[in-house]
């Protein structure tokens, strides 16, 4: 898989969110599109950039991911979670639960089926996510909110943090969060090769589950 070796590798850098943490601004709230026709994402708030925009790509039924990063968005390989389209729209909201703090985003257009993470990109593409030898999978399907645990790890079970996100939803949403299912994502060792291809083509590296 072209260039997803370096991706994976990369550090994350983290510009300090210093104390803020945001609030759940109603007005945005009651805007922000929940329906069952779309893939939500989540993310823990503080340990990610809040204008994290994430890329997954398809697994396949052997296990390999699929290279799709550099692919348009209408490949149905890619699967891809933007924070903001163009100087005002925005695919984002934020809000909290008792001590806990998201960042929710959806994707169009929406898939269907297994992907990993395999980028995630902040601060207008300098800051790079760092996975190293694992990464994050989940079946995605329409009406579904991922959860990534990436923060919570060590903090929360599986189960736990999905009884927290339904009730986030819930206080943040209100009724209409009753058409979204959660489902909380696996950390997911991978193993990773590069394959030459001369120098005119250069290396590509190729990533598949353990």
């Amino acid at each position: 898989m072209r260039n997803l070796l370096a991706m994976l590798a990369m550090a994350f850098t983290i510009s300090a969110c210093g104390s803020y943490k945001p609030t759940s601004n109603q007005s945005h709230l009651a805007t922000f599109p929940i329906d069952k026709t779309k893939n939500y994402l989540i993310w823990r708030y503080g340990s990610v950039q809040p204008d994290l925009s994430s890329i997954f790509c398809k697994v396949n039924a052997s296990g390999a991911i699929e290279d799709c990063e550099d692919e348009e968005e209408s490949n149905k390989n890619k699967l891809t979670f933007k924070v903001f389209d163009g100087l005002f729209g925005s695919y984002r909201v934020t809000f909290k639960h008792d001590d806990d703090y998201f960042l929710m985003s959806y994707s169009e257009p929406a898939r269907s089926g297994k992907y990993a993470f395999v980028s995630g990109k902040s601060g207008q593409g300098r800051h790079i996510f760092k996975i190293g030898d694992a990464t994050f999978v989940s079946d995605f399907k329409p009406g579904t909110v991922t959860v990534i645990p990436y923060g919570w790890e060590h903090r929360r079970s599986e189960a736990d943090l999905k009884r927290t996100v339904e009730a986030s939803l819930k206080q943040a949403f209100g009724d209409r969060a009753n058409v979204l299912t959660v489902r909380v994502a696996r950390k997911v060792p991978i193993d990773c090769n590069k394959e030459s291809h001369g120098f005119l083509k250069g290396t590509e590296t190729k990533c598949k589950l353990r």
